[in-house]
């Protein structure tokens, strides 16, 4: 019989789990019978071959098997690629985005109201579209009385008064000030 080795391995075709690169060792990290040398995901056991993206990385160990990128860069460890990762910079792997706006909850300094600029004009870490208190830093967000005003800028912290009226302009709202025209 006559036995063909189309790569020269010393190894058959027939019986090569690689018949097209030489591959000696014949070795197989994986055990998905593809030898390491044709593999396209050596570490993951992948006996398709599938590459949905067409990056040459097999989807079974792809960081981002929907979208090419052959680098497999992952900055935040979280294992996703970068590629496809909404927060690159912060471990997200459940890619959660509970607002939509293209953020992964875990960088999105408002994660439940969409804001895809991330504007922070006061620097408190909660962004504009959700800040209580816009102009001042309150990273707490407290807001004791309830009234969507935050505890630092409510001039009457412990009264409910969400028009924040200061009748005699003293800095105390008028819910809570004794003396709210100053007669």
């Amino acid at each position: 019989a006559c036995q063909v080795d189309s790569d020269g391995d010393g190894h058959d075709n027939g019986a090569d789990n690689c018949p097209a690169v030489a591959n000696g060792d014949q070795a197989d990290s994986d055990g998905d019978l593809i030898g390491d040398a044709c593999d396209i995901c050596p570490l993951g056991a992948d006996p398709g071959q599938e590459d949905s993206d067409g990056d040459g990385i097999g989807d079974a160990c792809d960081t981002c098997a929907s979208t090419p990128d052959p680098q497999q860069t992952d900055s935040d460890g979280d294992l996703v690629g970068n590629a496809c990762d909404i927060c690159i910079s912060i471990p997200n792997p459940e890619q959660a985005d509970s607002d939509g706006d293209g953020l992964g909850n875990a960088c999105d300094n408002c994660p439940l109201v969409s804001n895809e600029d991330q504007t922070d004009q006061d620097g408190d870490g909660a962004g504009d579209a959700c800040d209580n208190c816009l102009l001042v830093p309150n990273p707490s967000q407290q807001d004791s009385d309830k009234d969507a005003i935050g505890d630092d800028c409510d001039n009457c912290r412990l009264q409910f008064n969400p028009g924040e009226e200061d009748e005699d302009g003293d800095g105390v709202g008028n819910a809570c000030d004794n003396d709210a025209d100053n007669d």
